[in-house]
């Protein structure tokens, strides 16, 4: 330490003067290498005021202070401030018998007075004030980050390497209606909801942060939705075992209570705006019903022969096709609305596809050409779907693609198997594990950046007025998330269009 340093401020608090004149004498060795204050206090209570003051790099404390002594004078200086020190117990005996009451009120060295010299109190000196610094450094951490626990809205739990809990915040208790030792040794997975346990979508973002959703049951039995983020998560230098983690919790409860409110709001509000287009295709479909029924009508009263046959025939063929296709567009607007649910069962993903495609395909103009390629050899194809549904999303997207191609021109459609890793999944939002991917390929008029952003979006449509309803590709969107799968869409303008489906498969 130069001499530029500031000098070190040393407390003496001793009541015999002359080890007083022999510490300062001692202390005035060091100049040459330290530059150091002494201040002297000559009993108990001016030590206990002069501490107070927290003025000074160092007390050394004699032992030995009257009636009472420098450990007690230590303990009452740490209940008046806390941030007092570091201390120095100065003994005429050996003071082994005092380390376990000194250790506890964190003397940080005892030094014999027959002891003592320049070297010793340089070296106390250093060493205590280094370990006093890091000591409040490490003291104000734990403080802020206890503040920061106690403060801030999400649960933090601690898990040691086995899944048990350590610890919690006040956050989790408050939330959880529980003392924070009821949390203690449980296993962390049963602070979920039961229904929620077994089936944890992980979700593993491209820095490795895994998150997931499940919900919780409060002690009042209330149920509450919580995003959980597990940090710091790891495994052991040999990675034969994980590590302890820390879970933290956010309670999106009311945050999925206020979209709903906000989806149904939305919902409604489009329904109205859609009044006009329904009634507008309705009709467009109810003339053709009306006009052949007013033949048939006609052609009856003026008296029937053989030869009208076909004639009835062909007009009748009508009336059922529009009537199906006006019914059609209610139970889109009704299967949306309500929300309705229809049962799945184990089907082979590919066989059914393929049914779908070959019904759909008569459905189509002669201009329009289906090729479809399913993947070859043994793959998993047992999917857990509608095969009504699937029908109905076939239609819808082969329909799409015929109209956006003008109705001439082929339409690819291509399954496969594959593989999703953790952070594939999470790309697609969806679970890893193994999944279908079905691309349907038109050679359009393509959808342009903006469409694409809204494209699954209720009620939205790149048709005219009158021309579609803009439920198709929500109800797809609906049908597909419900068999916990996705649909995406890439496109350019000008060059066609590919909606990638993803169906889990076993």
């Amino acid at each position: 330490m130069n001499s530029e340093s500031p000098a070190q401020k040393i407390l003496l608090i001793e009541d015999n003067k002359t080890d007083y004149l022999l510490t300062l004498k001692i202390i005035a060795a060091l100049q040459k290498t330290i530059q150091v204050d002494l201040d002297w206090c000559q009993n108990y209570d001016e030590g206990i005021h002069a501490i107070e003051q927290n003025n000074h790099d160092l007390y050394l404390i004699d032992y030995s202070l009257g009636t009472k002594n420098g450990l007690d004078l230590v303990q009452e200086s740490y209940e008046k401030n806390g941030n007092a020190g570091p201390f120095v117990l100065l003994t005429d005996f050996d003071a082994s018998e005092l380390f376990d009451r000194s250790a506890d009120l964190g003397i940080f060295d005892h030094i014999k007075k027959s002891e003592l010299s320049p070297s010793i109190i340089d070296r106390t000196m250093r060493y205590a004030m280094r370990r006093f610094q890091s000591d409040q450094a490490l003291r104000q951490e734990k403080e802020f980050n206890a503040f920061i626990l106690a403060e801030i809205p999400y649960l933090i739990i601690s898990v040691d390497k086995y899944g048990l809990i350590s610890s919690v915040n006040p956050a989790a208790t408050t939330l959880f209606k529980r003392d924070s030792a009821d949390f203690l040794k449980q296993q962390w997975k049963d602070l979920l909801h039961p229904d929620d346990r077994q089936d944890i979508k992980y979700i593993v973002s491209d820095d490795g942060e895994v998150s997931f959703e499940a919900r919780i049951l409060t002690n009042d039995n209330k149920e509450r939705v919580i995003n959980w983020n597990i940090l710091n998560k790891g495994v052991s230098k040999d990675r034969s075992e994980l590590t302890a983690f820390i879970l933290s919790g956010k309670d999106i409860t009311e945050q999925i209570r206020a979209e709903e409110t906000e989806r149904r709001r939305q919902k409604m509000e489009a329904l109205g705006q859609l009044a006009g287009g329904v009634a507008h295709e309705i009709n467009n479909l109810l003339q053709p019903i009306l006009m052949s029924s007013q033949m048939v009508t006609s052609k009856v009263e003026g008296g029937v022969n053989g030869e009208d046959a076909e004639y009835f025939i062909k007009n009748m063929e009508r009336i059922e096709r529009n009537t199906k296709s006006a019914a059609k567009i209610v139970d889109d607007i009704l299967l949306f609305s309500r929300g309705e649910q229809k049962e799945t069962e184990k089907v082979n993903l590919y066989q059914t596809l393929e049914e779908a495609i070959l019904f759909v395909k008569e459905m189509l103009p002669a201009t329009i050409s289906v090729k479809l390629s399913l993947e070859k050899g043994e793959t998993k194809q047992i999917a857990d779907i509608n095969k009504n549904e699937l029908t109905q999303i076939v239609t819808n997207m082969l329909i799409n693609a015929s109209h956006a191609m003008g109705g001439q021109g082929d339409v690819f459609v291509t399954a496969k198997h594959i593989m999703l890793s953790r952070k594939e999944a999470y790309v697609l939002n969806l679970k890893a594990g193994d999944y279908a991917e079905i691309n349907i390929t038109d050679t359009g008029y393509g959808i342009s950046e903006e469409d694409q952003a809204n494209i699954f979006n209720p009620f939205f449509t790149t048709k005219d007025v009158g021309e579609g309803t803009g439920l198709g590709l929500s109800i797809v969107y609906n049908i597909i998330e419900k068999w916990h799968g996705t649909i995406k869409v890439k496109s350019q303008v000008g060059k066609g269009t590919t909606f990638s489906i993803y169906i889990p498969v076993k």
